[in-house]
C-alpha cells in the first residue's frame, strides 16, 4: 500500500533581480548561464569560479547571484558539501548587504540540502526550516504563499517521524493561509488538505481525515476531470481511508478509478499500476471476494518482477500477498510454496538475520499455525522474535507484533500461562509507543480478553473487551468489522454468564455490521451466524438455530475449505441440534467429522478435541450405550485437566457427563464424588450449574435420600430463577423456549414433595413455574418470591453459597499466582501468599465436603423431628388457604394438577383436608387425548361425550368421591400445561357434564390476594364492541343485541365500532366503571407473547398486551368480560400458558376477575349466554361462577346450542364472588 503525497517545494533558480556588471564580467556571467542551460556543468562552474575570484564579486549583490548559481550546480551534481558552502557564503553576503530575499533564497536551499543529506536527523532539518520560516515571516508577515510552503515542509518533517502533535498545527496553518490567499480550487490548497488528512489518517482520526480527503478529491475532479493524475492521487488516498474504516464498498470504485487513470496515463505495466492492483486486490481479499483478488495479485507480481526483478522489496511484497491469499482460502500447498520462495529470496538478499527476513519467517509460521502444524510454526515465530529483539529496541512495535503472534500460537496450543505473558508484553509495548486509542491497543486488549475468557476469568475479560470496543468505536465508528468483532466477543461473554438478552442484542448487531460491510458470503458473516445460532440453541429454539448453523457451515466450507477448525466447530454445533431433535444418526456423523478435523489440525490433546469427545460420549450415553460412552468422557476429562487445570469450568462439564454415566451404571458412590467435585467449579456457569444440581438431586432421589434430593432440586430451581431474570428482555418466543427444557426440574421437585406429603410446598414450586411461564409470556417481573426454600433449607442454602463463593475467590487468586510462578517466578511475599492460598483452598474444600456430609447427616439423623417441623410448617401454610376456602363458601375447593412424564398428580384442598391422588398416564398420551378432545369440542357434527368421559376418568374420577364427601360446588382449578386448552366444564361422567354439577373457575397465582374481595355494590357497566367486519376479521352482527340486552338489566353506556377506541377505553377506566364488557376479537398467540397478542378495537387498531401492560389501570374493574375471544392452540409444543396470560395480566393491572373464551365462538349463542349471565347476576344475585354455570346450562338445554362448542369455551379466572 502506498499513499502519494504532493509536497510543493519551490526552488528558485534566479532571484529575478537586475544587477549591474562591467562588460567583461557580464560576458563571463552570460557564458556561465549559457553553459548551465546546455547542461555543461563543469564549464559553467569554471566561469562562476572566475567571477567569484576577481573584481566582479566585489559587489555583494553580484557575489550572492554567482554563489546561488554555483550552489545550484553543485547540488545538481550531488556535491552537497560544496553546495552547502556556496549557499552559506551567499547567506552571509546577502546578510551583509541586507538583501532579505537573497537570505531567504539561501536558507531555502540550505534547508533543502540538509533534508537530502540527513533526513533522519529531524532536529537538524527542522532547525533549518524554522530559520527559513523566521526569515520569511520577517519579510512577508504571517500570511504568504511561500510561508505556507515552508510550513507544509516543516510539518511533513515532523509527520514522517511520528511527531504528530508538532506537525498538526503547522499543517492547519498552511491550509488556512492557502485557503485565504489562493482559495480552495488550486493545487496547493488541495495538497494541504491531503497532507493534513494524511496526518489524521496516521493518527487513526479517520473522521477528521475523511472530509478533507473527500473535499480535495471533489475539487480536483471538478477542475481536472476523471483522467488526471492529480485526481488519481486524491482518489487513492481516499480509497485507503475508506478501506481502513471498513467501508469497502466505497473503496472499490475509487481504486478502480485510480487504476483506469494510471493505466491510461502511464501505461498498464507501470510500477504505480502494480501498486493500485495490489491495493484493489487487498480490498477484494478482505471482503471475501477471493476470485477477484487473485488475478490482480498475480498481475501486480508479474509487473514488479519485470520492472524490479524478483529480489526487489516490492516484488517480495507481492509474492507475500499472493501467498497470503492462498493461505486464507485454505490452498495451503500453493501458499507454502510461495512463502518458502519468499523466505529464500529475502534470505539471499538481506541475510537470515535481517528484519526483512523476519517478515517471511512470521508469515510462514502463520501458515503452519493455520494448518495446525504447531511444531513447525513455533520455531519460525520464535526465530522471528529473537531476530527482532536482537536488532531493534526492546519497545519496538515489530517486537510487539511477534509477541502477539507467538502468544496466539500458545493460546491455541492450550498453553495459557505462556500465552498470557506474551500478550501482556505485547500490550505493554503498544501502550508505551502508541496513543491510548490506537487500534493496535484494542487488538491486544481483545486478544488478552479472549485468553481471560478461556481461562474462566470473565470479569477480567469483560473489562478488556469493553475497553477494546470503546477504542474501536471511537476510531472507526459503529459500522466496522473490528467493532463487530468486539460486539461478538462481548456477546459470547454475556452468553457464557447467562445474560441472554444482552448476548442476543450484541450478536445481532455484530451480524448486521459484517453483512453490511462484507456482504452475505464472508467468513466473518459465518461466524456471526454460528454464534447467534448457539444462543438460540442454548435457549431451546432449535428451529431458529439449525438454518443459521447450516448457513455458517456453507460459507466456511466454501471460503476456507473442509479441513478447517471453524468448519469443525460448526459441524459440532449442528450435531448438537440433531442430537437435541432426536436425529442421533446425523448427530453421530457430524460429531465424528468434527472430531476428525480437530485431531488432524490441532492434535489429539487440544481442548477442542475434548469438546468433541465429551459430546460423542453424551450421545452414546443418551442412546444407552454406556460402555461406548465412558472412554470418550474419560479422555475428554484427561485432556481438559491437562490443558486447563483442575479448576476450570469446562472440567465441570466433563465431570457432569461422567457423573450421569456412573449414575446410570449404578455406580452411585462414584457418581456422587463426580457431581460434588463439579458443583463448585460450575458456579460461574449458571447454565451448566443448574443441570449439575438437578442431576445431583436425581442421584440422591435414587438413593432414597429424598430430603437431600429436594434441597438440591430447589438449588437448581433457584439457579434457573436467577437465569430467567436475564432473559426477560428477549422475544417472547425465545423466553418460552428457555423455560421449556427446565420445567422438568420444577416437576421433579414437586413430585418428590408430593411423595413426602409436603403438598403445600409442592403447590408453591408449581406456583413458581406458573409465574415463570406467565412472566415469559407477558414480559413482566415475577409476581412472587423467587426463593424456593423453606425456613429449614434456607440456612443450608446460605451456608452453601458462602463456602462456594469462597472457593471461587481462592481459585481465581491462586491461578493468577500459579501463572506468574510459571512465567517469571514469584517474589518472596507472593510465594508466601501462594502457599497460604493452597492451604486455604484445602481448608475450603474440606469445609465444602464437610458441609455436604453435615447436610446429609442433618436430613438423616433428624428425619423424625424434621418431618414434624415440615408438617407443622406445611400446616401453617395450609391453614390460611383452608380458611380462605371456608370463607368463600359455596362449596369451594382448590385442585392443583401436575403433569409429569408418567403421571398426572392431583392435589385437592378442601376447607378440612388436603390429599393427593394420581393417574398413571404418560404425558405424550395425555397430550394426544386432550388434543383430540379439543378437536371434538369444536366440531358440532360430532359428539364429544366419548372423549369427555375418557378424560373425566383421568382428571376428575380419582377425586370424585372426595369432592362428593367435601360437598364441593365450586371447583377452583390450577391447570398444568395443555390441560389449560380444554374446559373442565365439558368433561362428562357418563351421566352428566361437569357443568351440570359444578361451577368451574380457573385459579391463577395472581388471584390469591383478591379471592375474598366482595363484589362492588355498583352494577354500572360499560359495553365496548365491534359488530362490523374489519380487515382480517369477520363481522359480529349479534354484538349490538348482546350489549343492548346487558344494558336492559344493568345501567351503563355502549360504545360500538368507531366509538370503541383507546380514548374511550381509558375514559371508562378513569370513571371507575366496575363492569367492563368487551365484545370483540381478542387474539392470543402461543408464540410471540404480549407483542403479538392483542384486542381488536372498533377503529381497526390492535391494542397489544404489551401496551395494556404499561398503559392501562384495571383496578376499578370487578369483572372484565371478553366475549368474542379467539385463541389458537398453536403447534403441538404449545402448553397453554397464553390462556392464563391475559387473565393474569389483567389481574396484575387491578381487575378482580376476567371471563374469556378458549376458541372463536358463535356470535348469536354468545350473545344469549352473556345476556343470561348478567341477568342472573343482577336479578338472582348469584356470584360470577354460579351465573356463568347457570348461563351455560341454559344453552345446554337449548337443542340448538346443546353441543359444548357453544357453551363450554367460556372460562372465568380470578375472583368469582
Amino acid at each position: 500500500m502506498r499513499i502519494y503525497l504532493i509536497v510543493s517545494l519551490i526552488l528558485l533558480s534566479t532571484l529575478g533581480q537586475a544587477i549591474e556588471l562591467d562588460p567583461s564580467c557580464q560576458r563571463r556571467f552570460d557564458a556561465s548561464l549559457a553553459a548551465k542551460e546546455r547542461g555543461e556543468w563543469e564549464q559553467a562552474l569554471k566561469h562562476l569560479s572566475a567571477l567569484l575570484n576577481n573584481e566582479c564579486s566585489t559587489n555583494q549583490a553580484a557575489r550572492s547571484i554567482f554563489l546561488s548559481h554555483q550552489g545550484e550546480i553543485h547540488s545538481k551534481l550531488e556535491q552537497y558539501e560544496q553546495a552547502t558552502d556556496d549557499f552559506q557564503q551567499m547567506f552571509e553576503a546577502a546578510k551583509a548587504s541586507q538583501q532579505l530575499e537573497q537570505q531567504i533564497f539561501a536558507l531555502d536551499w540550505l534547508a533543502y540540502i540538509i533534508n537530502l543529506q540527513s533526513p533522519q536527523d529531524t532536529e537538524k532539518v527542522a532547525s533549518a526550516y524554522k530559520a527559513l520560516l523566521a526569515a520569511q515571516e520577517n519579510l512577508y508577515g504571517k500570511e504568504h504563499a511561500d510561508i505556507a510552503t515552508t510550513l507544509n515542509t516543516l510539518a511533513e518533517t515532523y509527520r514522517l517521524v511520528g511527531r504528530y502533535t508538532e506537525a498538526e498545527p503547522l499543517h492547519r496553518r498552511a491550509l488556512a493561509i492557502r485557503q485565504k490567499l489562493l482559495g480552495d480550487d488550486v493545487l496547493e490548497t488541495t495538497t494541504s488538505m491531503n497532507n493534513l488528512a494524511l496526518l489524521y489518517y496516521e493518527t487513526s482520526e479517520y473522521n477528521k481525515a475523511r472530509p478533507l480527503y473527500e473535499k480535495a478529491l471533489k475539487i480536483r475532479r471538478r477542475i481536472w476531470g476523471d483522467e488526471h493524475n492529480y485526481v488519481a492521487l486524491s482518489a487513492d488516498n481516499l480509497a485507503l481511508l475508506y478501506w481502513s474504516m471498513g467501508e469497502f464498498k466505497q473503496a472499490i470504485p475509487l481504486y478502480e478509478l485510480v487504476l483506469s487513470i494510471r493505466e491510461k496515463n502511464i501505461g498498464k505495466d507501470s510500477p504505480d499500476v502494480a501498486v493500485t492492483l495490489n491495493n484493489l486486490a487487498e480490498v477484494y481479499r478482505q471482503t471475501g471476494k477471493y476470485p477477484q483478488a487473485r488475478p490482480l495479485y498475480e498481475r501486480a507480481l508479474k509487473i514488479r518482477e519485470a520492472v524490479y526483478g524478483e529480489q526487489a522489496s516490492v516484488t517480495l511484497e507481492s509474492l507475500n500477498n499472493l501467498a497470503e491469499l492462498y493461505r486464507q482460502t485454505g490452498v495451503y500447498q500453493q501458499a507454502e510454496e510461495l512463502h518458502k520462495k519468499s523466505l529464500a529470496l529475502r534470505e539471499a538478499v538481506y541475510g537470515r538475520g535481517s528484519l526483512e527476513t523476519t517478515v517471511a519467517l512470521n508469515n510462514l509460521g502463520l501458515l503452519y499455525y493455520n494448518m495446525g502444524r504447531f511444531s513447525d510454526s513455533k520455531p519460525l515465530y520464535e526465530e522471528s522474535l529473537a531476530t527482532r529483539e536482537k536488532l531493534l529496541p526492546p519497545d519496538h512495535l515489530y517486537i510487539s507484533l511477534s509477541l502477539n503472534n507467538l502468544a496466539l500460537l500458545y493460546y491455541d496450543m492450550g498453553d495459557y500461562p505462556n500465552s498470557k505473558a506474551l500478550y501482556e508484553r505485547s500490550l505493554a509495548i503498544r501502550e508505551a509507543q502508541l496513543s491510548p486509542e490506537h487500534p493496535d491497543i484494542a487488538l491486544s486488549l481483545n486478544n488478552l480478553a479472549l485468553l481471560y475468557y478461556s481461562m474462566g476469568n470473565y470479569d477480567e475479560a469483560k473489562k478488556r473487551y469493553e475497553r477494546a470496543l470503546e477504542i474501536r468505536e471511537k476510531v472507526y465508528g459503529r459500522m466496522h468489522p473490528e467493532v463487530a468483532q468486539s460486539l461478538n466477543n462481548l456477546a459470547l461473554l454475556y452468553y457464557s454468564t447467562g445474560d441472554y438478552a444482552q448476548s442476543k442484542k450484541f450478536y445481532e448487531e455484530s451480524l448486521n455490521i459484517v453483512e453490511a460491510v462484507y456482504g452475505k458470503a464472508h467468513p466473518d458473516v459465518a461466524l456471526a451466524y454460528n454464534n447467534l445460532a448457539l444462543l438460540y440453541y442454548n435457549i431451546g429454539n432449535y428451529a431458529e438455530a439449525k438454518p443459521m448453523y447450516e448457513k455458517a457451515l456453507s460459507i466456511w466450507t466454501k471460503t476456507l475449505g473442509e479441513n478447517n477448525t471453524d468448519v469443525a466447530l460448526c459441524l459440532n454445533n449442528l450435531a448438537l441440534i440433531y442430537y437435541s431433535t432426536g436425529d442421533y444418526e446425523q448427530a453421530e456423523k457430524h460429531y465424528k467429522r468434527s472430531l476428525n478435523i480437530w485431531e488432524k489440525v490441532l492434535g489429539k490433546d487440544h481442548p477442542r478435541v475434548a469438546l468433541s469427545l465429551n459430546n460423542i460420549g453424551w450421545l452414546y450415553y443418551s442412546l444407552g450405550d454406556y460402555a461406548k460412552a465412558k472412554p470418550y468422557y474419560e479422555r475428554a476429562l484427561t485432556i481438559r485437566e491437562k490443558a486447563l487445570g483442575k479448576e476450570h469450568p469446562d472440567i465441570a462439564q466433563s465431570l457432569n457427563g461422567l457423573g450421569e454415566l456412573n449414575q446410570q451404571l449404578g455406580n452411585f458412590v462414584e457418581a456422587k464424588i463426580l457431581f460434588e467435585r463439579a458443583l463448585p467449579l460450575a458456579s460461574i456457569e449458571p447454565e451448566l450449574l443448574w443441570k449439575i444440581q438437578n442431576h445431583y438431586s436425581r442421584l440422591l432421589a435414587k438413593q432414597s435420600q429424598t430430603n437431600d434430593a429436594i434441597f438440591w432440586g430447589k438449588k437448581a430451581i433457584g439457579t434457573i430463577q436467577a437465569l430467567r431474570s436475564n432473559v426477560k428482555q428477549l422475544d417472547k418466543s425465545l423466553q418460552t423456549s428457555f423455560i421449556e427444557d427446565k420445567k422438568v426440574v420444577y416437576q421433579n421437585v414437586a413430585d418428590l414433595l408430593i411423595g413426602q406429603g409436603r403438598t403445600v410446598e409442592a403447590q408453591e414450586i408449581l406456583g413458581l413455574l406458573k409465574e415463570d411461564e406467565y412472566a415469559d409470556f407477558s414480559n413482566t417481573q415475577r409476581t412472587g418470591s423467587t426463593n424456593p426454600y423453606n425456613a429449614i433449607e434456607q440456612e443450608w442454602a446460605e451456608r452453601y453459597d458462602t463456602i462456594n463463593n469462597q472457593l471461587i475467590g481462592l481459585a481465581k487468586e491462586r491461578e493468577q499466582l500459579k501463572q506468574k510462578k510459571r512465567q517469571t517466578g514469584l517474589t518472596p511475599e507472593e510465594s508466601a501468599r501462594y502457599d497460604e492460598l493452597v492451604e486455604d483452598t484445602k481448608a475450603a474444600e474440606a469445609a465444602f465436603q464437610n458441609y455436604l456430609s453435615e447436610l446429609k447427616k442433618q436430613f438423616k439423623d433428624t428425619d423424625t423431628q424434621r418431618s414434624i417441623d415440615i408438617s407443622e410448617r406445611n400446616l401453617n401454610k395450609l391453614k390460611p388457604l383452608q380458611n380462605t376456602l371456608r370463607n368463600l363458601g359455596h362449596g369451594a375447593v382448590l385442585i392443583h394438577y401436575l403433569i409429569t412424564p408418567d403421571k398426572l398428580h392431583i392435589i385437592l384442598t378442601t376447607p378440612d383436608v388436603q390429599l393427593v391422588r394420581q393417574t398413571s398416564i404418560s404425558e405424550i398420551v395425555l397430550r394426544d387425548k386432550l388434543e383430540n378432545f379439543r378437536t371434538s369440542l369444536q366440531t358440532v357434527t360430532r359428539s364429544p361425550i366419548p372423549q369427555a368421559q375418557e378424560l373425566y376418568n383421568l382428571i376428575l374420577k380419582p377425586i370424585e368421591s372426595d369432592l362428593r364427601q367435601a360437598d364441593a360446588k365450586t371447583l377452583m382449578v390450577s391447570l398444568d400445561g395443555v390441560l389449560r386448552y380444554i374446559p373442565l366444564a365439558a368433561l362428562h361422567d357418563g351421566q352428566h357434564y361437569v357443568a351440570e354439577q359444578y361451577a368451574v373457575v380457573l385459579y391463577t397465582e395472581a388471584a390469591k390476594s383478591n379471592l375474598e374481595s366482595k363484589p362492588s355494590e355498583d352494577s354500572y357497566f360499560a359495553g365496548l364492541g365491534v359488530s362490523q367486519a374489519l380487515e382480517g376479521f369477520n363481522a359480529l352482527p349479534a354484538v349490538e343485541d348482546e350489549l343492548s340486552s346487558i344494558k336492559s338489566v344493568l345501567k351503563g353506556n355502549i360504545y360500538l365500532n368507531k366509538d370503541f377506541n383507546t380514548k374511550t377505553l381509558n375514559e371508562v377506566l378513569d370513571l371507575g366503571t366496575p363492569i367492563l364488557h368487551i365484545a370483540s376479537h381478542f387474539v392470543f398467540e402461543p408464540v410471540g407473547g404480549d407483542s403479538n397478542s392483542y384486542l381488536l378495537l372498533g377503529n381497526g387498531e390492535k391494542l397489544t398486551l404489551a401496551q395494556i401492560r404499561i398503559g392501562y389501570d384495571f383496578s376499578p374493574l370487578d369483572l372484565l368480560t371478553l366475549s368474542a375471544c379467539n385463541t389458537a392452540m398453536g403447534n403441538k409444543k404449545a402448553d397453554g400458558k397464553e390462556i392464563e396470560g391475559f387473565g393474569t395480566l389483567a389481574q396484575l393491572r387491578g381487575a378482580k376477575s376476567v371471563i374469556a373464551t378458549l376458541w372463536q365462538v358463535d356470535d348469536e349463542s354468545t350473545g344469549q349466554l352473556m345476556s343470561k349471565l348478567y341477568h342472573l347476576r343482577a336479578t338472582d344475585r348469584l356470584n360470577k361462577a354460579e351465573s356463568l354455570q347457570q348461563a351455560q346450562l341454559v344453552l345446554l338445554k337449548d337443542p340448538r346450542y346443546q353441543h359444548p362448542f357453544y357453551w363450554s369455551p367460556f372460562i372465568l379466572m380470578g375472583n368469582w364472588l
